[in-house]
């Protein structure tokens, strides 16, 4: 919802004469915040406001209806309950889903008498359907001596996307998608251009209906041109088609002097080579990312699901079993496979046989180990059909450690796994891994963390966050995670 930006001015910063102001200049290298004297003023805002077609959003925090004076116990009750999921957080032009960046400034849990402050979001937010606007942006918090951020779907679960006092970019409304044949010295074939607001959900349907297959996320809401593939992007076809930053063809963004340009690696190399993998709203607003496609095969996609339990078994036996799935990890990505927890392991261009033939090591081991299992192989015409079965509904995780090849291929694969037992014995933490190798020379060089090409595992560490517990024991929890 876009409302007029001046109507909510009011409702949310307080009037200048009750708070306190600082005096100008600040030093050198900092920007301008809420309460400095050179703060942009009513009229300032109302200019960018008319140049943006009248889509200046004021920002009200979501959860301000948990909160005097507009306290909603209805709305207060849906609000806690979605709170933790990030779909509550996408359509809106500021928040974010990380609670530790948040900071209880204003959430659903804290008391309704506790007063809903901006906190670390954005003060305003621009809905950027074009290039102009982001421009727009750019040059106002330019002259403005202004902090500036991007919003996409703010899967940034670390925090970094969002500034206290800056004016962001809401780039989630940029919807484009677009086949066409693509010629360069580089690479020939036939690309797929997506614009920032495209979710992996939305990729995935639109490659199926031409047949093509593109890398995106696990998680469906996952902005693609976003962070997701300036930081790398890994995929359940990494293993068979490498990083998504690896198959960028061209970036059109605008940078921060307001100029639009294409950054490729003939054009703008530089730029190009940051940009693929250089982490994500750092260099320049991405408008729109080009990236190759690859066609489904009459094999299809392949699966394999395998689930057990420590019920009824020794834990030394349990950890035996993972320590022999961990074993087999290089013969299943070097076939093309990636695993997440929970979920099968994905064989693309595999037939079932083939899947069954790639497992049978490991599950001989468990039947050796006299663990009960149940074993599911499935085969989907394409990825898409893969995809909705196993993933539509799969969670965001946080970043986390990237474990190298050479630390399973070289037989410590045991000291892995004592590590994860440690860490998980107090049940207050839980492991998650994903398994893949980088396949594939990328498009041209680019700024991806080299450690990528030698990574076969991308672990994460995580831990529920409780919501009704004291602040002080939340950063305790934290800092033991």
């Amino acid at each position: 919802m876009y409302i007029h930006a001046l109507l909510l001015f009011i409702a949310v910063i307080p009037p200048a004469a009750s708070v306190s102001i600082s005096q100008d200049p600040v030093p050198k290298g900092c920007r301008y915040v809420l309460r400095d004297q050179s703060w942009p003023s009513l009229s300032d805002w109302a200019h960018l406001n008319t140049s943006v077609d009248w889509q200046l959003i004021a920002t009200v925090p979501l959860a301000s209806v948990s909160h005097d004076p507009t306290y909603d116990e209805a709305a207060c009750a849906r609000m806690q309950q979605s709170w933790a999921f990030s779909q509550t957080h996408i359509p809106d032009p500021a928040s974010i889903v990380e609670p530790l960046a948040q900071n209880e400034s204003c959430d659903p849990f804290t008391p309704r008498t506790s007063p809903c402050r901006l906190g670390n979001y954005a003060a305003y937010a621009i809905n950027v359907s074009s290039p102009s606007r982001a421009t727009a942006g750019l040059q106002f918090a330019r002259e403005k001596n202004i902090r500036l951020v991007i919003k996409s779907t703010r899967h940034d679960l670390l925090g970094k996307s969002i500034g206290r006092g800056s004016l962001g970019l809401c780039v989630q409304n940029l919807h484009q998608v677009s086949f066409f044949t693509y010629n360069s010295s580089l690479y020939t074939g036939p690309p797929r251009k997506f614009s920032l607001g495209i979710l992996a959900w939305g990729i995935y349907e639109a490659a199926a209906l031409v047949g093509k297959r593109v890398l995106a996320g696990t998680c469906n809401t996952v902005s693609v041109a976003g962070g997701f593939s300036q930081a790398g992007g890994h995929s359940l076809l990494s293993s068979t088609y490498g990083l998504s930053a690896d198959n960028v063809l061209e970036w059109e963004v605008v940078l921060p002097d307001s100029s639009l340009v294409v950054a490729t690696p003939n054009q703008a190399s530089d730029l190009y080579w940051a940009l693929s993998g250089g982490g994500g709203s750092t260099y320049a607003v991405v408008m729109s990312m080009t990236v190759k496609t690859f066609p489904e095969s009459s094999i299809g996609i392949g699966g394999a699901a395998i689930t057990y339990t420590n019920q009824g078994i020794s834990e030394d036996t349990y950890w035996a079993s993972i320590t022999a799935f961990r074993n087999h990890i290089p013969a299943w990505v070097a076939a093309g496979g990636v695993f997440l927890p929970l979920r099968p392991l994905t064989f693309p261009d595999k037939t079932p046989d083939e899947v069954n033939n790639l497992i049978a090591p490991f599950t001989t081991e468990l039947d050796n180990l006299a663990i009960s299992f149940v074993l599911n192989i499935t085969s989907f015409p394409n990825y898409l059909a893969h995809f909705n079965q196993y993933y539509r509904s799969f969670p965001s995780v946080n970043g986390g450690r990237l474990i190298p090849r050479s630390l399973i291929t070289s037989n410590r694969t045991q000291d892995l796994v004592d590590v994860y037992r440690q860490i998980t014995a107090s049940g207050d933490f839980m492991m998650i891994g994903v398994c893949f190798v980088v396949s594939g020379p990328p498009v041209a060089p680019n700024g991806l963390n080299p450690y990528w090409r030698d990574t076969i595992v991308h672990n994460t560490i995580q831990s529920s966050w409780n919501f009704t517990a004291s602040w002080e024991n939340k950063e305790v929890e934290m800092l033991a995670g």
